[in-house]
């Protein structure tokens, strides 16, 4: 995760990022996980969920979509990422 690799978005779509409160340990053959919690991220870190989507290749299994075609959907209805709904 520190990598990069992970992207992360709020209920509205809006995109988050991580704030390391214990950073990764690596030793010689070995990398200790460390802790972080979910901000709201700097402008320009990554793009809105509506924006993203059809860039992204994978998602992790959730209780709430079990496809990027459900996540559309969810977004097209206006159910989040920029959508009538949400603060």
């Amino acid at each position: 995760m520190e990598a990069g690799v992970w992207v992360f978005w709020d209920v509205d779509g809006a995109p988050l990022e991580p704030e390391f409160t214990v950073p990764n340990v690596q030793g010689l053959f070995w990398v200790g996980n460390g802790s972080y919690r979910l901000i709201k991220a700097s402008p320009g870190h990554h793009a809105d969920l509506a924006e993203a989507l059809d860039e992204i290749v994978l998602m992790e299994p959730n209780p709430f979509f079990s496809s990027l075609k459900e996540v559309r959907s969810h977004i097209v209805a206006g159910g989040g990422a920029g959508g009538s709904e949400g603060g």
